[in-house]
């Protein structure tokens, strides 16, 4: 019979595509966990995994069994956490996910606040654009995901965590950075960089765009490039402008890398989401970090956005 062992460790070759990266993280060599993914394979009659352009890739049934897997495997921990003794005790791993916008500030700084705080405490966070991390909290991967956007779904709960301020930027030598704002009309002959789709900030900036009667079809769009960091990277490299984050983009505002250019009549600030799973009450150690987050947002992220408010040469 399939050990809460085996679940595991075939959601992790899933998650990582990788026998020799999983095994290292299971502390076990590839022979032990080839072992246990071929007596999964055995009890449930079906292939799981095959290689795919020199990666593992889940088989049809493969995704239909890690589906499953996330969800015994998140009903196994919490049932360890109610049955067990001194189940107020924070122990364990604590695991995130984060869109680009919260994945760069403030979250990883939050985290590294609470690991400071609870030593004993193993942390990580994963990183995605909206919808994934989303699909991951629906399907138990993710107990907390920090998101830029909202979905319609009755096993879905989303608290507002903060209020975050898109910005355009533009590489310092565009004429238009000579101006403190622009109007939407010279906003639109800006080629754009765009991050994928999925991602929050551009479901925010279109949905701002459409409240003045702006469609998609009317932006100029240079390029599409993932997530933020790329988007940053092409303007500063030149390539037109982008819409991002203010607060993903502080470093390279503060220095002069990018200039913000505020256009008029649009209003870019949108929610930042704190995402769970209704279906599950969180662990001890997932709702000890929310309150922790919690107390320390504000003063965390009034701290990170001072740069921009020091006057340049100060």
């Amino acid at each position: 019979m399939a050990r809460i062992e085996h679940l595991k460790a075939f959601c992790l070759i899933a998650d990582l595509h990788s026998f020799s990266q999983a095994a290292e993280q299971c502390g076990l060599s590839q022979p032990a966990l080839s072992h246990q993914i071929k007596s999964l394979e055995e009890e449930y009659q079906t292939q799981l995994l095959h290689r795919k352009g020199g990666r593992i890739a889940l088989t049809e049934n493969g995704k239909l069994l890690y589906e499953y897997a996330l969800k015994i495997i998140a009903l196994y921990e919490h049932s360890l956490e109610e049955v067990r003794p001194q189940n107020n005790v924070l122990e364990g791993e604590l695991i995130l996910g984060a869109s680009s916008g919260p994945g760069e500030f403030p979250v990883p700084i939050l985290l590294g606040m609470y690991k400071q705080a609870h030593p004993e405490v193993s942390v990580s966070l994963k990183a995605g654009d909206t919808n994934e991390i989303i699909d991951q909290v629906l399907n138990h991967a993710l107990e907390i995901g920090f998101v830029g956007n909202q979905r319609p779904d009755s096993h879905l709960n989303f608290q507002p965590f903060f209020d975050d301020q898109m910005v355009l930027v533009l590489h310092p030598s565009h004429p238009l950075t000579k101006r403190k704002k622009i109007s939407i009309q010279e906003f639109l002959r800006i080629p754009l960089i765009l991050q994928q789709k999925g991602a929050g900030v551009r479901e925010t900036f279109f949905e701002a765009l459409k409240e003045q009667g702006v469609q998609q079809g009317d932006v100029k769009v240079l390029m599409e490039l993932g997530l933020q960091d790329s988007a940053k990277a092409a303007v500063m490299a030149g390539f037109g402008g982008a819409v991002i984050s203010r607060l993903g983009g502080v470093n390279e505002l503060a220095s002069g890398k990018l200039v913000e250019v505020e256009v008029e009549d649009l209003d870019f600030s949108r929610p930042m989401y704190l995402c769970t799973n209704r279906t599950l009450p969180l662990t001890n150690l997932a709702s000890d970090f929310i309150v922790f987050a919690e107390a320390n947002k504000l003063k965390v992220i009034e701290e990170y956005l001072a740069p921009l408010k020091t006057p340049k040469g100060k």
